[in-house]
């Protein structure tokens, strides 16, 4: 393995330690919906408590353009301390040193939302320096995220020594996995992608298309920008218009390829904003008030023999919401398909982390991965932009 933890070798008894996570925990009515990443990141909290350290956690929820209450992390505070963590919160960077004088040992300092601060995704040196007076040693842990290129993952661990920074044991944990799936990678090889951020997916879908898979199964909701790139109506489903073009030159390219790219023949939509009730329709009748939402029976039936002949297979993109059952069915019925082919399977993205263990079903894949974006880089290129960042 080409990445380990150097945490157990360092000697760090009352040391202040900056730990980077990835804490992104999906929220409804103020109530975390999975607490997946939370459990992911014990292993390394705990080691480093019982060293006597105080940890200053640094962490977001969502993508916010301004302070927006709703993503503030105070939401994790009741999580810690119903743990018995001994937490306190920082609502800005720079009370954190004040406040690391005062706390015991063993405390974490759960910081506000990065992404509240503007230094954060500008890669900001001058954040990054008010950044590195929280602790002498910098762990990073938030696997999830280590392929984004923000401050706090790539610019902040820059300011250490190499002997004073680390990936933690969640993310060491993730990467020997992903490297056992990638030694097992056979063909047929079947992609299938979904989720809301086409924008940061279709690179990925791209660079998919060199990696000798043989078929992607694009899925809702990037998909109804494709179709909407084919001039299939699709109502008010989400698409981003600037990326019509783009679309054009991926199906051209998989032609090239030689990869064969399913798009799904009917969807469970919604014609009530994203609540139910639910109805099924073909791909190509979403009315004009409709909204894609998952994939009809009729795709997950036409996935049987595609999915069942396959030798590996990846699936990223939830579709539906946890918090609303009835529209998770047709996650849930090819979540069955994939469990109950012969292939090598993994399952990335938190989102759908999160419904294999909704669906009882986290035992029935050869691995499951809370990254998403992040699997899919790794995949593709077998390393990070933080873990490059960890190396310098």
């Amino acid at each position: 393995m080409k990445y380990h933890s150097q945490v157990t070798a360092w000697d760090i008894r009352n040391a202040h330690i900056i730990v980077r996570a990835d804490l992104n925990v999906p929220i409804f009515n103020n109530t975390i919906m999975s607490d997946l990443k939370l459990k992911a990141l014990q292993p390394t909290l705990d080691y480093l408590i019982s060293q006597g350290c105080i940890i200053t956690l640094l962490t977001h929820i969502g993508n916010p353009k301004n302070s927006d209450p709703a993503l503030s992390t105070r939401i994790l505070l009741s999580w810690f301390e119903k743990k018995e963590y001994t937490v306190v919160f920082a609502e800005t960077v720079t009370s954190i040193p004040r406040i690391i004088e005062e706390v015991s040992e063993g405390t974490i300092i759960l910081c506000e939302n990065m992404r509240f601060f503007k230094g954060e995704k500008e890669e900001s040196f001058d954040f990054a320096q008010k950044l590195k007076q929280c602790g002498d040693f910098y762990i990073n842990d938030g696997f999830p995220c280590m392929h984004r290129k923000e401050t706090s993952i790539t610019l902040l661990p820059k300011f250490f020594v190499p002997e004073k920074k680390s990936i933690g044991f969640y993310t060491e944990q993730e990467l020997r996995e992903l490297d056992a799936f990638i030694a097992t990678i056979k063909k047929p090889f079947v992609c299938i992608v979904g989720g809301k951020k086409i924008s940061s997916k279709l690179p990925f879908l791209f660079e998919l298309l060199d990696k000798d898979i043989d078929t992607l199964v694009i899925c809702p909701a990037i998909v109804f920008t494709v179709l909407k790139a084919q001039h299939v109506p699709v109502g008010k489903s989400l698409v981003n218009d600037d990326l019509i073009d783009s679309c054009h030159d991926l199906m051209k390219k998989a032609q090239e390829k030689k990869v064969d790219i399913i798009l799904p023949a009917d969807f469970v939509i919604s014609c009530n904003g994203f609540e139910p009730p639910y109805e099924i329709v073909n791909a190509n009748a979403i009315p004009h008030d409709g909204i894609g939402i998952s994939i009809g029976p009729h795709t997950n039936t036409s996935l049987e023999q595609v999915l069942g002949n396959a030798h590996t297979i990846i699936y990223n993109g939830a579709m539906g919401f946890l918090e609303k059952p009835d529209s998770l069915n047709g996650m849930h019925q090819l979540l069955q398909t994939i469990a109950h082919s012969n292939a090598n399977t993994l399952i990335a993205g938190g989102d759908s982390a999160a419904s294999t263990y909704y669906f009882g079903m986290q035992h029935s894949f050869t691995h499951i991965s809370l990254g998403g974006g992040a699997t899919l880089f790794y995949l593709l290129h077998r390393t990070l932009p933080a873990l490059q960042a960890l190396n310098k």
